[in-house]
């Protein structure tokens, strides 16, 4: 088992622990049709990052979402997705993703 199936296996308990209950579903928006692609993921309205230069941990009000990337329906992109918890959709600021198995993607409340 290589370290990337490891880390992938890990995510995936992370995720299955905090999973939504259905009516928190989360999705994946194309913009350009409108459908929605599920997948698992945890959301937090308000996020705390941590500066990896410092190491100190960040407070925001700017809502997060944690994916494993294996789980992903499709590479995600701000110019070509949203993302929608519920039936709330949101803007996608940035992606970043762990380097092994893991994506954070930091979002802001769509306004149409």
């Amino acid at each position: 088992m290589s370290w990337a199936d490891l880390a992938n296996a890990a995510h995936r308990v992370a995720v299955g622990v905090f999973d939504h209950s259905p009516t928190a579903a989360v999705g994946l928006v194309v913009i350009a049709t409108g459908v929605v692609l599920p997948f698992p993921a945890v959301f937090d309205e308000a996020g705390v990052r941590v500066d990896h230069e410092t190491g100190a941990t960040v407070s925001t009000k700017q809502p997060m979402l944690g994916a494993t990337i294996a789980d992903l329906p499709a590479p995600v992109s701000n110019k070509l997705h949203r993302v929608r918890v519920g039936a709330v959709e949101f803007s996608i600021v940035d992606v970043v993703r762990d380097g092994v198995a893991g994506v954070t993607m930091h979002l802001k409340a769509y306004a149409p």
